[in-house]
Formats: structure tokens, C-alpha cells, sequence
């Protein structure tokens, strides 16, 4: 994962980018990216939204996006028990918004869903 942008990603994001006609300044400030972040990932500010309030905007390493879009994809694929509490993502559901969203490293992918399912589950179980 070495903090080093995935180049598909990034080309993704430059051609939604032109899509859009936003310059990438722009776009850079519309969704928070923070490449101001430490490499290594130390300090407060490397965990994002860990520090912000429900619905705040919070900032996304480059390197994280991809996972964070195919994280939010899975959205519909969330599992409850029989008491209504939610007990993770269903993961055939999962693997198909990867395979269908083109996910090249599926193992790399699973893995950062599964870190974002976890912290997910505190926030959901309270």
C-alpha cells in the first residue's frame, strides 16, 4: 500500500475530472484530498474522519479513494441479525461491485473494506 497514488485510480479520476470540465485545483478542493497528510501515516490528522463530526467533510489520501468508492458502492450490502443490529458486509455482494467496478488487486481491495467495515460497525452498534 507504500502511500503511492494507484495510477488506474488516478486515471480514473482524471477522466471523471474532464468529464466534469473542473480543473484539477478545483477538484482537489471539492473533495479533500490530502496529500498535506502525513507519508507514513502518523499523527491526528492521518485518520481523516476519525476527528470529524457526522456529515462534516472530511480529507481522503489519494491512494485511499478507489476503496473508499467501491466502500460506499457496497453500500445496499449490509447484513442485520435477527435483532436488527448490523453484523458486517454480505461479502458475495461485496465481490461482485468488485468485479463489476473492475477492481484490479480484489485482494488489496478486501482488505481496506475490511478495515473501513470494522470501524463502520462501531460507529452503527455504538
Amino acid at each position: 500500500m507504500g502511500g503511492e497514488p494507484d495510477k488506474e485510480a488516478q486515471a480514473d479520476e482524471n477522466t471523471e475530472r474532464e468529464s466534469w470540465g473542473i480543473a484539477a485545483d478545483e477538484w482537489d478542493a471539492a473533495f479533500g484530498w490530502a496529500d498535506d497528510l502525513p507519508a507514513d501515516g502518523a499523527g491526528d490528522a492521518a485518520r481523516g474522519a476519525a476527528d470529524t463530526a457526522p456529515g462534516e467533510p472530511f480529507k481522503v489520501w489519494r491512494c485511499n479513494w478507489a476503496a473508499v468508492e467501491c466502500f460506499m458502492r457496497c453500500q445496499s450490502q449490509w447484513h442485520k441479525d435477527a435483532m436488527g443490529q448490523f453484523d458486517g458486509l454480505r461479502y458475495p455482494g461485496v465481490e461482485v461491485v468488485m468485479r463489476r467496478t473492475r477492481v484490479s488487486d480484489k485482494d488489496a481491495m478486501f482488505d481496506k473494506l475490511q478495515l473501513m467495515e470494522v470501524a463502520a460497525l462501531e460507529v452503527l452498534r455504538g
